[in-house]
């Protein structure tokens, strides 16, 4: 098994391999972004046969995207100009299907996913970010992570730096976490021991289990 994908990617990239091969024209959506980060290789992986051959889109930095198959296990022995590996883009979501990305691939001669916003897991918001304890409110709501927008809780996050500051807010499509602070339809804040880049907007959906937390 390849060191690139979890075990949940691998199985989606199975599912829709198998689907691939029984129904003629099918297009999903690319389920894994892989790149250089000391090159401009990049691969949109969409499916995947039991021989760890993957299919997707592929762009070896020549200004010739094509679709085609890979084999995983080279691409993990692969090394760029500074020896580093090929990494997997942990915030890739697709939005479009995979002959989508190809056309437009193919008109600009690289493949071209926007990273300037990334739409994360409330556990990889968790685990990655590291929000801290409220520890002004022992009953805070969120697991104790969340502050509110008033009073000595709104003045400890004002007091810290703005890229270790994110934002509950309530949207048309329900409740999110949005990077950065914000005063517009908000009902609290985090504040996370790792930094985002400015440049970059983060936005985590939140659901009922999320708030489990949450204390009257």
């Amino acid at each position: 098994m390849s060191a690139l994908l979890t075990k949940a990617l691998r199985t989606r990239l199975l599912a829709n391999g198998r689907r691939s091969a029984s129904e003629p024209g099918f297009d999903t959506f690319p389920v894994v972004k892989l790149f250089m980060p000391d090159g401009q290789a990049t691969w949109l992986l969409s499916e995947l046969d039991d021989d760890d051959i993957a299919f997707g889109l592929c762009d070896l930095g020549l200004g010739f995207p094509e679709l085609g198959a890979v084999s995983l296990g080279e691409l993990a022995n692969l090394r760029g100009r500074l020896g580093l590996p090929v990494e997997r883009d942990r915030y890739f979501e697709a939005t479009a299907p995979l002959s989508v990305y190809a056309q437009q691939a193919q008109q600009l001669g690289m493949i071209d996913v926007p990273d300037d916003h990334y739409i994360i897991s409330y556990d990889t918001f968790i685990s990655g970010y590291l929000p801290v304890n409220n520890h002004l409110d022992e009953n805070a709501a969120f697991d104790g992570f969340m502050f509110e927008t008033y009073g000595k809780e709104l003045q400890h996050v004002c007091a810290q730096n703005r890229s270790s500051v994110w934002t509950l807010m309530d949207g048309d499509c329900g409740l999110w976490i949005g990077s950065g602070f914000h005063h517009v339809n908000r009902l609290g804040y985090f504040i996370t021991k790792q930094p985002v880049n400015d440049r970059i907007s983060y936005e985590v959906p939140v659901d009922d289990d999320n708030q489990e937390g949450e204390q009257s």
